[in-house]
């Protein structure tokens, strides 16, 4: 039953003061379409003033967390919409740093691209074993824009950060765990339920030690964010208007890989 009105791609259930969001497209492995985006933009400004959520859980539907930015609507923005695609991804970021609940992932399969980046600006994340974290932005000629190079540096260091999003190599959740990128790496059945436990856990301490405490730890991306977001939108921006982004797209949707990320081994750098 969803709690908040006006949302199609995501699923609400609230329990005592828990919220959970899930994306809704598992016919579509929970790919970012121009609806979710625009409603992942809104729903943590409306979740933020909801005085009844305590904790959030996020997590996704089926079998993926999410297969990220659906193509199909990507090649298809006008300029405009692109404009109104950057400053909606903007807001994404800026609604998870401002979010003054805790908020805990279950990344329940494969996540890539922007679903990556908001997965990892939540304050904890778990992963499911046997799933890809990754962000492919550079396989189709685009600059990752919307947060990814601001938070992974942050979790994983430069170099780490530097490496994976420069040659879009998909990382291992059970290596993503290893190293820091998620705190913890479970059976895909075990993986919403400990999020959840956390989530609850979060939301029966007294609010004001936990909220400031995460305020005073998002500062520092937020620090960061207000120095980086503008140029990696505006890189991002420019990226999209190059042919090459739009050959590597036509490539991508006709199954062909000209530029492809190192395989099986990268996985577990």
């Amino acid at each position: 039953m969803n709690v908040y009105e006006g949302y199609e791609t995501l699923e609400f259930v609230r329990e005592g003061g828990v919220l959970t969001i899930a994306l809704n497209r598992p016919g579509n492995l929970n790919m970012i379409n121009g609806p979710m985006h625009t409603e992942l933009s809104r729903v943590f400004f409306e979740v933020a003033m909801d005085r009844d959520v305590n904790a959030v859980v996020l997590t996704g539907r089926g079998r993926a967390f999410s297969a990220g930015g659906d193509l199909d609507w990507i090649s298809g923005l006008s300029p405009a919409e692109f404009e109104q695609c950057f400053a909606e991804g903007k807001r994404i970021v800026q609604g998870l740093l401002n979010l003054p609940q805790p908020i805990v992932v279950a990344i329940n399969g494969h996540s890539m691209g922007l679903a990556t980046t908001i997965a990892l600006l939540c304050d904890v994340a778990y992963a499911a074993t046997g799933s890809l974290l990754g962000d492919p932005h550079v396989l189709v000629g685009m600059v990752p824009g919307d947060g990814a190079t601001l938070v992974w540096p942050a979790l994983v260091g430069m170099g780490r950060a530097k490496y994976h999003l420069m040659s879009g190599a998909p990382m291992a959740s059970e290596r993503a765990a290893e190293i820091g990128l998620v705190v913890g790496c479970l059976d895909p059945a075990e993986v919403l339920t400990a999020a959840t436990a956390l989530a609850t856990k979060f939301a029966q301490l007294p609010p004001q030690g936990i909220r400031g405490t995460k305020k005073v730890l998002n500062s520092m991306l937020s620090h960061a964010s207000s120095t980086t977001i503008d140029l990696a939108l505006s890189l991002e921006q420019r990226s999209t208007e190059a042919q090459e982004h739009k050959d590597a797209i036509a490539a991508f949707r006709a199954g062909l890989r000209g530029s492809r990320a190192p395989e099986t081994a990268d996985a577990h750098r």
